[in-house]
């Protein structure tokens, strides 16, 4: 049985870590034939931007800075037994609402996110009335990774309704996004008598599928090509990572740079046109 205690944690990355990253920064090498037009990806991440990241993270960057803004926030780790599974040791922010009638959220992160993205948000959500509760999901940031294969939603929604339990929040609402959504899904499904609303941002719908073509409106042809596209230009991501998981992570887990050129493609495209800082982006990549 697990350890049920919830411990409080900080991030604290040792010297050596930052260093050793460093020194990977400065060894970094380039192809340089990837510069020409016929190389665009329409994504920003040229040969010139992943130049540019890598003089900022190498000369101005300050990881202890941002290690600082996140530790702003109540962190905590506590262990979850997981049904067919081995122990794990989950990280969460867990703030609490001053309001007497504040509602516990379980806020879910997805790909290429992680617990931080409750960060600017934070303040908002307990003064509207919520007990925040962000969850580092099983192998991502500081919650630990299954050595077991299968692991998948379903247990990690055991896990995120463990952790409410845990924390005597018998009812909650929960919110997910990306992967995040599919959990959020699967915990509605299985704990409906504790999960009481549900919110996700992401809705993984198929394209019709009509015997002859109706009328569709500008609106549906627009939303029906960009469907297409997501097929055929950006869904190269969820094949590898599905399909050949252990394969590419032998190359991430060793190339800060590589890291941050796969995360900045999918940072960059589904944003929005959200005006990443250089600052962000490193911070976003570190956490994986």
């Amino acid at each position: 049985m697990a350890n049920e205690a919830i411990i409080p944690f900080e991030i604290a990355i040792a010297d050596s870590e930052l260093d050793l990253l460093q020194r990977k920064l400065e060894l970094t090498r380039l192809p340089s034939n990837l510069a020409g037009e016929q190389w665009a990806e329409q994504n920003h991440v040229t040969l010139r931007f992943i130049e540019e990241a890598i003089v900022y993270w190498r000369d101005h960057y300050r990881w202890r800075d941002e290690e600082a803004r996140l530790n702003s926030m109540p962190q905590w780790v506590t262990s979850i037994n997981v049904e067919g599974f081995e122990e794990l040791n989950v990280h969460f922010v867990h703030s609490p609402s001053s309001s007497t009638n504040a509602i516990p959220l379980l806020f879910l992160h997805g790909w290429p996110g992680s617990f931080q993205e409750i960060v600017k948000t934070l303040p908002e959500l307990n003064a509207a009335g919520f007990h925040v509760v962000a969850p580092s999901l099983p192998g991502f940031g500081f919650s630990s990774c299954p050595k077991k294969a299968g692991f998948k939603h379903e247990q990690d929604a055991e896990v995120m309704h463990k952790l409410m339990s845990r924390l005597q929040y018998s009812d909650y609402v929960v919110q997910g996004g990306d992967w995040g959504a599919m959990i959020a899904w699967t915990i509605a499904h299985s704990y409906p008598d504790s999960a009481k609303a549900l919110h996700v941002n992401l809705l993984s719908l198929p394209k019709p599928d009509f015997d002859s073509e109706p009328n569709y409106t500008e609106f549906e042809k627009r939303s029906l090509r960009q469907h297409e596209h997501f097929d055929t230009k950006e869904f190269a991501y969820y094949l590898v990572q599905n399909t050949k998981p252990r394969t590419l992570g032998f190359a991430m887990h060793d190339s800060p740079v590589g890291m941050l050129a796969w995360m900045a493609d999918k940072l960059f495209t589904w944003s929005d046109s959200y005006p990443w800082s250089p600052a962000e982006l490193i911070t976003w990549t570190l956490l994986h």
